[in-house]
């Protein structure tokens, strides 16, 4: 396409940039643009920077950022309007920034600009709506973002991310145990024997000599000697490559502490322990979205577990499990808990976590050892917009067998 029949994408730059890039990005596919304006304010000028950095790779479109000295008014917004120059005509997408500006911003280029278009992407259908012609088209399948992609739209590094099972043949054994509905059982003799010690006291956290305090401190033939009544937690254990190196006979083996290192301890003791109280059910989830990946022809970068990222003016982002589909974000939150007041705390967690970085158009999973009833209700309790197309799955005890949830998690994901 001759550059001069290009057009100029107008975008508003507000605190959510995906709408604005996903359309950039499948115009640009579509080579239809010679360049992009991104009218921001003060506040979302880094915003406007990130969404620059990543359209401006190819070097194909000239990129203009543009400040507002103050959104909310009329005339500022006219004022920053006359000082742009269009060589071409304008495509002016008004799906992001305030209500102000797109008000404004729209009149203007309406009034001044014989050849414009305008859209907006609609975050429930995923459609770029054409206001003229009524034309819709579906980008949900058009554009393709993933996760690093993602996050550097919104400042974050990545800081790891897990591809791959810890511990295959113990996964093997738990899932028998969903199949065989005793894993239930097994949450509850872990719980009992070490969840004192990994949540309360947190040794997972401990530096090595505190560990080892903790541990020649608390644990006793006695505590130890308790783990040979519980069956399943026995079968959990013997499954471990290394079994878990401070036991022997089933009591606590003398001397353990004495030559530990904290990296023979991440390794023999403390990852051990973080699998069987809970990753195991991250790992789980990661198995089945692995095969549905390669189901629906997914990149690597489309999928992952235990993602964690970080940020400058925030805490460290974490996500159990994630699907990205087009650039619709999925992220998933795996608990082994039944108390209704810890499963809606990690709900409005995955639902925050996962709107963080994937916008008002991405869903949330929360899978829980809850009965059905309480699953349900705790759905309908958090849905925000009665009436809307909930945005949160809550998934119960009954649900975690591999073909049940790898059907809900096709459905929910791709429905």
């Amino acid at each position: 396409m001759d550059n001069s029949a290009k057009k100029e994408l107008v975008l508003l730059v507000g605190d959510n940039p995906l709408p604005n890039y996903v359309t950039a990005k499948y115009l640009i596919q579509r080579g239809e643009l010679a360049k992009i304006v991104l009218l921001h304010s003060k506040d979302t000028v880094s915003i406007a920077r990130n969404i620059e950095n990543l359209l401006s790779h190819d070097g194909s479109v000239e990129i203009t950022l543009a400040e507002l000295e103050d959104a909310n008014d009329r005339n500022s917004i006219l004022s920053s309007l006359e000082r742009l120059r269009f060589d071409n005509s304008v495509h002016f997408n008004y799906t992001g920034g305030t209500k102000v500006m797109a008000v404004h911003v729209y009149n203007y280029l309406k009034e001044q600009r014989k050849e414009a278009e305008f859209s907006y992407l609609n975050s429930r259908t995923y459609k770029l709506v054409y206001d003229d012609s009524g034309s819709k088209v579906s980008l949900i399948n058009e554009v393709d973002i993933g996760v690093e992609e993602m996050l550097h739209l919104h400042s974050f590094n990545k800081v790891s991310i897990t591809k791959n099972i810890s511990y295959e043949e113990t996964l093997k054994v738990l899932e028998k145990m969903i199949l065989s509905d005793q894993i239930g059982e097994y949450i509850k003799s872990f719980q009992k024997i070490f969840g004192d010690d990994i949540h309360d006291k947190k040794i997972t956290k401990l530096k090595i000599n505190s560990l080892k305090e903790h541990v020649k401190k608390h644990w006793n033939a006695d505590t130890f000697r308790e783990i040979s009544k519980h069956k399943e937690l026995c079968k959990v254990i013997n499954s471990l490559p290394n079994e878990l190196p401070f036991l022997e006979n089933w009591e606590y083996k003398a001397g353990f502490c004495d030559s530990l290192t904290y990296k023979k301890a991440k390794e023999l003791l403390l990852k051990p322990l973080e699998f069987m109280d809970g990753k195991w059910g991250d790992e789980y989830v990661f198995s089945i979205i692995s095969t549905l990946a390669e189901k629906r022809e997914l990149k690597e970068d489309k999928i992952g577990c235990s993602l964690k990222a970080s940020r400058q003016d925030s805490k460290e982002f974490d996500l159990d499990d994630f699907v990205i589909r087009g650039y619709l974000l999925t992220g998933i939150s795996v608990t082994t808990s039944n108390n209704i007041a810890i499963c809606k705390g990690k709900a409005f967690e995955v639902m925050m976590r996962t709107s963080q970085i994937g916008g008002s158009e991405s869903k949330a999973v929360l899978l829980t050892r809850l009965n059905e009833e309480d699953a349900k209700s705790l759905e309908r309790d958090i849905q925000l917009k009665p009436g809307e197309r909930s945005r949160l799955k809550v998934l119960s005890k009954d649900q975690w067998k591999r073909e049940i949830l790898t059907e809900e998690l096709e459905d929910f994901i791709w429905g």
